[in-house]
This record gives structure tokens, C-alpha cells and sequence, in this order.
């Protein structure tokens, strides 16, 4: 679940998503992406570990508990899920649909809620973000290298409009972007597990997906 840059052995090949729950999305505040705050201040009933797990890691966290009036003490304000391939054992490739680069767009789509256009970002850095986990499917490796090449060539274009909620093919936020791709993938390979495990994501919403990986729902039969 939580994911390494290297498996331990180079026969490792798979798929997957990875997320994390605090994450400055773009390239407009460069030095600032995947470096969440890590501490334990205002512990609630629980003790401090619980408070970190309910503001970092998604427990108990919706999109509806980060309201704009109230970002600077949200709940996974700015959570963040990529696609994800390891090839060889090897952390190699993650892409996350973003807002694109700018104050505006930022401000519209991450505090408002709105639409804004939309660009794809290279997202392994996330890996080194403390709150990143992931799901991975095991896989051979043409099947590895399939997901990039299909999200290169195919998938990537089909997205136009970042958007929390999902209104309409390629108009949809991070989550559903990278669940979307990851499905239709899987079906066109014959990956059926896979294809099943993204039916269980019938939401957008960044806490909820994280919970369902967190708690092993998408790997249950």
C-alpha cells in the first residue's frame, strides 16, 4: 500500500493508482508540490495519530468538508490520484490530471469548485510524499508498458476539463481521470480483475477513494 520507488525485485510489473492527500497541483509554485504538512497539532478525541490520519491520510475526509472559506484547516484540501505503472521492479511512470498552471485556474477549480482547462503532469515525484499510497495490480510487463503507451498515445487526449465533479467525458478531476483510464485499459487487455475493482470507485471524491484503498476494498473479490 505504501508505495516505493523500488520493489526489491526487478521481476515486478504492475499497474495501479497512486494518492496522496495533501498536494499542490501544477507548475505554478515550483518547490512546492507532494510536501504536505506533517505534525500533530489540534489532536482530536483519539490522540494526535488519529488527528493526522483524519487530515493526511483521508479518514473521515470528504470533498464537501474542504469548503472554500476554510482551506487553510481543510481536511485533504488539495488531495492528489495519478496513474501509476512499475516496470522491472521499478517506480516508472505516473501521470495526474491537474489544473492547468495558473492563479486563476487554481483559484476556480481547487477553491472554488468550478471548470478550468486542464493539462496532465508527471507525478512520480509523489512517491516521496509521506501520505502516498497506492493499489497495484500485478502484471507482465507488456501489459506494463501497454498502460503508458495506451495513456500516450490514446487516453490522454480524450481529457479537456479539470472539474471535482464528473460532468461529461473528459471533464473530471484528478481521481476519476486516472480510474477512467486505468478501466478502460483493463478491459481492452482482458484484465477482468481490474475492471472490477475500478466498478467499486462510484465516486469522485479524493477521501473516498483513498479510504477504499487504505482499507483493501479494491482488491476484495
Amino acid at each position: 500500500m505504501t508505495v516505493v520507488s523500488f520493489s526489491g525485485d526487478v521481476s515486478t510489473q504492475s499497474i495501479g493508482l497512486i494518492a496522496c492527500s495533501r498536494h499542490q497541483s501544477g507548475s505554478y509554485l515550483p518547490g512546492a508540490q507532494h510536501k504536505p504538512k506533517v505534525d500533530f497539532i489540534v489532536p482530536v478525541n483519539g490522540g494526535p495519530a488519529v488527528d493526522y490520519l483524519r487530515k493526511n491520510l483521508g479518514y473521515e475526509a470528504t470533498r464537501y468538508s474542504r469548503t472554500y472559506y476554510k482551506f487553510w484547516d481543510s481536511e485533504q484540501w488539495t488531495g492528489h490520484t495519478a496513474l501509476f505503472a512499475r516496470i522491472n521492479g521499478q517506480a516508472a511512470f505516473a501521470q495526474g490530471w491537474v489544473p492547468q498552471a495558473s492563479v486563476s485556474n487554481y483559484f476556480t477549480s481547487l477553491v472554488m469548485g468550478g471548470e478550468s482547462p486542464g493539462e496532465w503532469q508527471n507525478d512520480l515525484p509523489m512517491i516521496d510524499d509521506p501520505t502516498c499510497i497506492s493499489i497495484e495490480f500485478p502484471v507482465d510487463r507488456l501489459a506494463a508498458e501497454g498502460l503508458v503507451q495506451y495513456w500516450a498515445e490514446t487516453a490522454r487526449g480524450n481529457f479537456t476539463t479539470y472539474s471535482y465533479e464528473t460532468l461529461g467525458p473528459g471533464r473530471c478531476n484528478c481521481a476519476w481521470a486516472a480510474k477512467t483510464i486505468l478501466s478502460d485499459y483493463a478491459a481492452q487487455a482482458g484484465l477482468a480483475d481490474i475492471v472490477t475493482a475500478m466498478q467499486k470507485i462510484a465516486s469522485p471524491t479524493q477521501g473516498k477513494l483513498m479510504g477504499q484503498i487504505m482499507g483493501g476494498e479494491l482488491l476484495m473479490n
